[in-house]
């Protein structure tokens, strides 16, 4: 009986299990975590852009966890050096620094990249390239100042490239008045090119250039010489006068007058005024007012010849110090006979005639004199006009004077 029971209950189960609704399971399907790239912070800084004194350059790489999560498995690699440092873990907000330091024998470009797990992805940052060079630049300046016997002085300055790179766009200018002196394409290691410059020069003077430059890496480099000092000596001051005549007839048929051409040099460095032509018979002819150095002056004399005689021209100055100097031309001897030529004709105004070639400066003693004149003409003027003030004011005063008694003898008038 109680198997008979069981069975009924197994068929009835059986039968219950047909009509029930069918059981669905579902398994959780793994999502991709969203990655905010701005939660990590890469960079990368170098001691230089070429290699220091040792010939080596250090170079660090920071990396920052900006996030909330962890970074996991942290790589940093560089080309440079062939580095390569591994993190397990870098705590959100936390901060890991790498460096290294290489011997650089050639040029290098360090390529930093970084890669990491954040929460469940893989990061990768990658830097941009930086060259890095193989030698430090150097140039080296020397500054000269040579006078000239022109009261100028020529400023050369030699650059040399003692450094391992080539510099280019060399642009060299005067530190001291400013300006443009020479400009240089490019400077290779171990040349030199000078520039120069000639420069005006008066007393004390100082010079001082400067070179502004860059390097292979595009660096600007700028150095400024030493400072060269030039004082110009005391320059003597000399006059050396020389005088030549010549004439242009010697031997006139007749008494008359020839023309005779004066030529008078300062070959010294200072001018010398007051200068007086002369000759043994006739006196003083003229008189110079100045004879500036390095420039000629010739002028022309009407010498009348009546007779047989024999012109010696002199030209007279004092120095500074008082000394009186007297400068001698070659005699020239002047006749009168029957073979003789034509005189010229006789002159209008005084013997000298017109400066033929007018260098000398005009006589300053004559404005001098017009302008002396000039103002003692105002002075009296100005002083007649004051007196005639003075005069007019006083025939006022008298004037009223008299008024003033007429006006007293009229009332006793009226009472008489």
């Amino acid at each position: 009986m109680r198997q008979i029971t069981m069975l009924l209950l197994a068929a009835l189960c059986c039968f219950g299990a047909a009509w029930a609704e069918p059981v669905v399971t579902y398994e959780p399907v793994p999502q991709e975590a969203a990655i905010d790239d701005s939660a990590i912070r890469f960079t990368r800084s170098v001691s230089g852009t070429n290699a220091d004194e040792d010939g080596s350059v250090t170079i660090t790489y920071r990396v920052e966890n900006l996030g909330t999560e962890p970074l996991t498995d942290l790589r940093v690699t560089d080309s440079a050096g062939r580095f390569s440092e591994r993190l397990d873990e870098l705590a959100a907000g936390d901060m890991a620094i790498f460096a290294q330091r290489i011997d650089v024998s050639r040029a290098v470009t360090s390529s930093p990249e970084l890669t990491c797990e954040y929460m469940g992805a893989s990061i990768r940052k990658a830097l941009a390239d930086q060259q890095i060079g193989t030698e430090t630049p150097a140039l080296t300046l020397a500054l000269t100042v040579t006078p000239a016997d022109d009261d100028t002085v020529t400023v050369r300055m030699t650059m040399t490239n003692d450094g391992g790179v080539t510099l280019r766009d060399l642009v060299v200018t005067d530190d001291e008045r400013g300006g443009l002196i020479a400009e240089i394409a490019s400077l290779a290691p171990g040349e030199s090119v000078t520039a120069e410059s000639v420069c005006p020069v008066s007393g004390g003077s100082s010079y001082r250039w400067r070179v502004d430059c860059l390097d292979d890496m595009d660096d600007r480099l700028s150095k400024t010489s030493d400072t060269a000092e030039y004082t110009a000596p005391e320059r003597e001051r000399v006059i050396a006068l020389s005088l030549t005549a010549s004439a242009e007839k010697t031997v006139l048929r007749r008494a008359g007058y020839t023309s005779v051409t004066v030529s008078v040099a300062n070959t010294g460095t200072d001018s010398a005024r007051d200068v007086r032509l002369a000759d043994e018979e006739r006196g003083t002819l003229y008189t110079f007012a100045v004879i500036p150095a390095g420039e000629p002056i010739t002028r022309a004399l009407n010498v009348e010849v009546t007779e047989d005689t024999e012109l010696n021209l002199r030209l007279e100055y004092t120095d500074e110090d008082g000394h009186l100097h007297t400068v001698y031309s070659d005699p020239i001897a002047l006749s009168v006979s029957r073979g003789g030529e034509e005189p010229d004709p006789e002159p209008s105004r005084h013997p000298l005639l017109e400066t033929l070639t007018p260098t000398a400066p005009s006589d300053p003693n004559l404005y001098g004199l017009l302008l002396g004149i000039g103002c003692v003409l105002v002075a009296a003027l100005v002083l007649l006009l004051a007196v005639q003030t003075a005069i007019r004011r006083r025939r006022n005063a008298e004037d009223e004077e008299d008024d003033e008694e007429e006006d007293e003898d009229d009332p006793e008038d009226e009472e008489e």
